[in-house]
């Protein structure tokens, strides 16, 4: 049979137990004393023995009332800190934010957007992982991540999407070729000689592409392909062709081997979103840092700013 006891019942023993009065123990529960002392008479009746030995000078515990009374205590105690805890939790002081994004925006535009958001968290635990859109899509609905940066491109009825920035497409190919040394836009056509190097085809990038139309032949059918940003910075280091990427997974520079031209005649572009699951809210402190993150994009001045007339849900 359940026992019908609850923490009012355990706040009561303790009460009494501490203060060896029924009158001040009620006082300090801001209770009745018929009230404390039907409680206590509940959870005596519900355990089937005496907590107390009461007589008109004094209360003290029974052997099982002094047995008990350690447990109650770290029962009350635990409760006390949970309590506290998600109160930190829900002011965003405490707690853990796990995000799952593109590795061009988790290496560009995050460790900022951390930067600024562990300074106002500073007891906030941040997890980034980065990966394709479909691995940031199984993070989601898994429950692994708060939410996702990455494309619309692999549209989900259980998703709900909240764009950031928009990231154009663009050609890739080392800095010293011509057509890395031109600072103009370059057309697909002017491509149509050159060895292309795909991605794969669980990739955005591959299908972005796909969805273009009147793309070279050797663009269609990649003499080379990759499914990853450093193997593909390889192959084009060592000259084996020339690609095409959205620009916030375009190599960087650093080395000045490779550098990033827009393309244009079909010109293409992605939209870069949050990703959630549509029925479920953001925790506190993740609300703040998708918050930290729009506050930020906001104020960028490059390519990846967000006007935040923009926000759309």
């Amino acid at each position: 049979m359940a026992l019908n006891i609850g923490f009012k019942h355990v706040s009561a023993f303790v009460a009494v137990a501490r203060s060896e009065s029924f009158s001040r123990a009620a006082e300090t529960l801001n209770l009745s004393q018929p009230t404390l002392t039907t409680t206590i008479q509940h959870l005596e009746a519900s355990l089937g023995l005496l907590l107390f030995d009461r007589t008109t000078r004094r209360v003290a515990l029974t052997v099982e009332g002094e047995r008990f009374l350690p447990i109650a205590e770290k029962l009350i105690g635990d409760f006390e800190i949970a309590v506290v805890d998600l109160r930190e939790t829900a002011k965003g002081k405490r707690g853990r934010v796990r995000i799952a994004a593109l590795p061009g925006f988790a290496a560009r535009v995050m460790p900022t957007v951390v930067k600024d958001f562990s300074a106002r968290h500073p007891n906030v635990a941040v997890q980034l992982r980065d990966g394709n859109d479909l691995s940031i899509i199984r993070h989601v609905k898994s429950g692994d991540v708060d939410f996702g940066i990455g494309s619309t491109l692999f549209e989900d009825g259980e998703l709900s999407c909240q764009e950031l920035t928009r990231d154009p497409l663009g050609l890739v190919c080392r800095a010293g070729d011509s057509l890395g040394r031109s600072y103009k836009p370059i057309k697909w056509q002017d491509i149509a000689d050159q060895p292309f190097i795909g991605f794969s085809a669980d990739t955005g990038i591959r299908k972005a592409i796909d969805t273009l139309e009147n793309l070279p032949a050797n663009v269609v059918s990649p003499l080379y392909e990759a499914s990853s940003t450093i193997t593909m910075e390889a192959l084009l280091e060592a000259g084996l062709g020339v690609t095409a990427m959205f620009r916030l997974g375009a190599p960087r520079g650093r080395s000045r081997k490779l550098t990033f031209r827009p393309l244009i005649e079909p010109a293409s572009e992605r939209s870069i979103a949050t990703i959630r699951l549509a029925e479920r809210s953001l925790s506190p402190v993740a609300a703040a840092m998708h918050d930290c993150l729009i506050e930020h994009l906001a104020k960028r001045t490059d390519g990846f700013h967000l006007d935040r007339g923009d926000i759309t849900s």
